[in-house]
């Protein structure tokens, strides 16, 4: 939810107005709905190539960031992360990370967008299934919490307070230490917090 409306991801290629009535509207894998009526949002109309797996909004609202298995959005390559702007609808131009594996979970603290998933690089730099972007550049970070081989990162989670970002996934081992499948790491450091 962010700026007065509800922002969907999927595998879905048509949604319905409110009731089911109308007959289907054309939105691939991704679309917005009026989060008082629940109406479309007319303005947001994007053609992606594939699933949508994880949304978050920036802390302020005026974004929302996206992650799945597409890329182009709106024929423009974004590979696997894009971003939108909430007043307009439309595609962030300078927002343009890019990972080689797929995105199933994003969380945002401060200035920094938490991606997770099957990726190994971020920005043609190492990144073992999660790693931070910079909000507004979308530049790589020096925030290194590498999953062991052959796992995942599958859920990302922020303290309220923003000092903690949580990991879920169906890792051994984040830079060659347990706890197995949840980590609590520092969002600045990568430091590791006991569980």
């Amino acid at each position: 939810v962010a700026n007065g409306a509800i922002y969907a991801g999927g595998e879905f290629t048509a949604i319905r107005p409110p009731g089911g009535t109308g007959g289907d509207i054309p939105r691939a894998y991704l679309a917005a709905f009026d989060a008082g009526s629940g109406d479309p949002v007319a303005g947001f109309d994007h053609t992606l190539d594939g699933p949508v797996h994880a949304i978050t909004p920036s802390p302020d609202g005026q974004r929302i960031f996206v992650g799945g298995q597409f890329d182009t959005v709106d024929g423009v390559s974004r590979p696997r992360l894009a971003a939108f702007w909430t007043a307009t609808g439309e595609l962030d131009a300078d927002w343009r990370p890019r990972t080689n594996g797929i995105v199933t979970a994003i969380e945002v603290v401060g200035d920094r967008v938490f991606v997770g998933g099957s990726l190994g690089t971020v920005n043609n730099q190492p990144r073992s299934k999660v790693a931070a972007v910079n909000a507004t550049t979308g530049a790589v970070l020096d925030w290194v919490a590498d999953a062991n081989s052959g796992a995942n990162v599958n859920a990302l989670e922020a303290s309220p307070d923003g000092s903690v970002i949580f990991l879920g996934g169906d890792f051994a081992t984040i830079n060659g230490s347990g706890p197995r499948a949840i980590q609590a790491l520092d969002p600045s450091t990568a430091d590791q917090f006991p569980m």
